[in-house]
C-alpha cells in the first residue's frame, strides 16, 4: 500500500481565519473615529506650521525678509565716470587714462568669515581690509566697498574662480579708469596725484560734497582743478538672483566724463628742461615773458604718480 504527500493533503481539515471585509471595516465605528482622528492631527499640525512661518515673516522680522527679497530682485551697479584728460597748449595729452577692472565687495552678501582668504588670495593686508570694512559701517547697505583697483591677471583669475563656484558671493568686479602720467616722473610735481578720499577730508568742510571711496586729486593740478576734471559717476540697475546674477536691466543712467583740462605746458619746452637736468637735484621753470605764461616746469628728485594712481604700497610711500 503506497500514499502519496496529495493523499494526506487532501484529508487534513482546513482551518480557515475568519476574515472582515473593506464593508465591515468600514462600516465599524472604532476604524471610522480612528482615522477621522488621524486627520484632524495632521490637519492641526499644518495649520500650525503655517501660522508660525506667518507670524515669523509678517510679525516678528519682517524687514529682515524684506531686505533679502529686494536683494534678490533689484541690484545696483557703479558706473565709474572717466576723469578730464589733461593736454599741453598743443592739445597733445600729458595724464590720461585707460580701462581697469577693480573690486568691490557688495555688502549686502558681505560675510566678514571671508575677509582673511580675500585678503590671501589679492595679496592684500588684512587688517587693512578689515578697517576698510569697518568703515563702511555707518553707511547705507546699497553702497559697495572697492577694495583693490587695477587687478592683474592672476587677481582676476582668483575672482573669476571663486565667482563661478560661489565661494564668495559678496566679490563683483567693475570696469574703471584709472590714471595713466607720464612716465620717469615728468612733470609730477606740477600734475600732481589722485588717490580715494580719506577720513579726514571727509570731515572737512571742502569735501562735504564727496562720497566715502570717491577718487579725487590730492596735490597739484590734479586738486586745483578737482572739480573741473571729475565727472558724475553713474549706475545701472539691474534684476538678479539669490546668487547675485544679473538676468535684466531695468534702468540705466550713464556716467558722466569729466572735462578736459588744457595747460600752458609746451611739451618739447617740458622734454628739454627734463633732459637738461638729468640727475641732478633742483628745478627750471620757462615763462613766457610777454603772457607770464608757464611753458616748461622741471623738479628733481621727482617721483612716479602712476603709483598713487591706485593705493600705493608702504613702501613706495616711504
Amino acid at each position: 500500500m503506497s500514499f502519496s504527500i496529495n493523499d494526506f493533503q487532501q484529508n487534513e481539515p482546513k482551518h480557515e481565519i475568519p476574515k472582515r471585509d473593506k464593508t465591515q471595516l468600514r462600516d465599524d465605528p472604532g476604524f471610522a473615529s480612528a482615522k477621522l482622528a488621524a486627520f484632524q492631527y495632521i490637519a492641526v499640525g499644518v495649520f500650525i506650521i503655517l501660522v508660525s512661518g506667518f507670524w515669523e515673516l509678517q510679525i516678528q522680522s519682517p524687514e529682515i525678509y524684506n531686505e533679502r527679497a529686494e536683494k534678490n530682485r533689484i541690484k545696483a551697479f557703479p558706473l565709474v565716470a572717466p576723469r578730464g584728460k589733461i593736454l599741453d597748449r598743443d592739445g597733445r595729452v600729458i595724464v590720461d587714462n585707460h580701462s581697469a577692472w577693480s573690486l568691490i565687495l557688495s555688502r549686502e552678501n558681505l560675510k566678514e568669515e571671508h575677509l582673511h582668504e580675500i585678503a590671501d588670495g589679492l595679496h592684500l593686508d588684512y587688517d587693512d581690509l578689515v578697517k576698510r570694512v569697518q568703515r563702511y559701517r555707518r553707511r547705507p547697505k546699497y553702497e559697495p566697498i572697492i577694495i583693490k583697483e587695477d587687478l592683474s591677471t592672476a587677481d582676476l583669475a582668483f575672482v573669476n574662480a571663486h565667482k563661478d563656484n560661489e565661494t564668495f558671493p559678496e566679490m563683483e568686479l567693475i570696469e574703471t579708469q584709472r590714471r595713466l602720467y607720464p612716465q620717469n616722473g615728468v612733470l609730477a610735481h606740477l600734475i600732481g596725484y589722485t588717490g580715494e578720499i580719506s577720513e579726514s577730508e571727509l570731515d572737512n568742510p571742502d569735501f562735504v560734497k564727496y562720497n566715502q571711496g570717491q577718487i579725487i586729486g590730492k596735490t597739484g593740478i590734479e586738486k586745483g582743478y578737482n572739480d573741473w576734471l571729475m565727472g558724475v559717476d553713474g549706475e545701472r540697475r539691474s534684476i538678479v538672483d539669490n546668487l547675485g546674477r544679473e538676468h535684466e536691466v531695468l534702468e540705466k543712467k550713464d556716467a558722466l566724463p569729466g572735462k578736459n583740462l588744457q595747460l600752458t605746458i609746451d611739451m618739447d619746452l617740458q622734454a628739454v628742461a627734463e633732459l637738461a637736468m638729468g640727475d641732478k637735484r633742483g628745478a627750471v621753470v620757462a615763462l613766457d615773458p610777454r603772457t607770464g605764461e608757464v611753458l616748461a616746469m622741471a623738479s628733481r628728485p621727482s617721483f612716479d604718480p602712476n603709483k598713487f594712481a591706485v593705493r600705493i604700497k608702504s613702501k613706495d610711500w616711504k
